[in-house]
């Protein structure tokens, strides 16, 4: 079907043109006609008036300008059809640009408004990270870190209550109290890294990964102070 088309629009072309030939050869041929007329009648073109030899001239400039092959209204009509396409065409596509730049626009627009959201978003959780207390995330150990105080001491409190003396209890029992010591001893350092843990830096993913490892270590020493406490209970019963 498209090939079609074109076939007839080429043959209409071809056509078109053959009559501008055709026509071109006319005008020449009325050109000398007229210019061997004036010359015999022995009158020139400046004899005429000046508003008839203006309408001679227009006519003219408009068949150049148009490239048709002569003056005639027909001629300047088919010359001025080109034209109005080309004048249609440039306002469909002006209107194509104009509506393009419309959503360029809006989407512009709203890609400033994302970035400004991207941004607000950003500097408050950034703002949060920083203003975040360390020590909220210390928590855990801070408690541990007393629970192991309060029982260390109760132990003590026990021992004392039971006269406990190395040179008569039972050597387990002694090992087992200087075990209890050592693991005490152990916990001392625990409060200059709770005070380590205050310098952290603002990410807080290093700093939860830290706080993890001290999580796993002390899980570790609770297990085993509660399991020489309650040997050593089971020994001293």
């Amino acid at each position: 079907m498209a090939t079609f088309l074109q076939e007839k629009e080429n043959l209409e072309v071809s056509t078109i043109i053959s009559e501008m030939q055709k026509c071109s050869l006319d005008y020449q041929a009325k050109a000398e006609e007229i210019i061997h007329l004036l010359k015999f009648a022995n009158i020139s073109l400046q004899d005429l008036s000046p508003k008839t030899q203006l309408h001679i001239h227009t006519l003219a400039e408009t068949a150049v300008d148009l490239n048709v092959c002569d003056s005639s209204p027909a001629s300047i009509s088919l010359g001025i059809v080109p034209l109005l396409q080309e004048d249609a065409r440039l306002k469909y596509e002006l209107s194509e640009l104009k509506q393009s730049l419309r959503h360029s626009n809006i989407v512009l627009e709203k890609s400033a408004v994302d970035k400004e959201c991207f941004s607000k978003i950003s500097n408050e959780l950034l703002s949060e990270m920083k203003l975040q207390n360390p020590s909220t995330e210390t928590k855990f150990l801070g408690e541990k870190s007393q629970q192991y105080k309060k029982l260390a001491s109760s132990l003590q409190t026990e021992l004392v209550a039971n006269s406990f003396n190395k040179e008569h209890q039972h050597l387990a029992l002694q090992r087992y109290y200087e075990e209890i010591q050592s693991l005490e001893s152990r916990l001392l350092p625990l409060n200059k890294q709770l005070k380590n843990f205050t310098d952290l830096p603002p990410d807080l993913s290093l700093a939860k990964l830290k706080i993890h490892k001290e999580k796993l270590v002390l899980e570790e020493l609770e297990k085993e102070l509660s399991t020489k406490i309650d040997l050593f209970k089971a020994e001293n019963c």
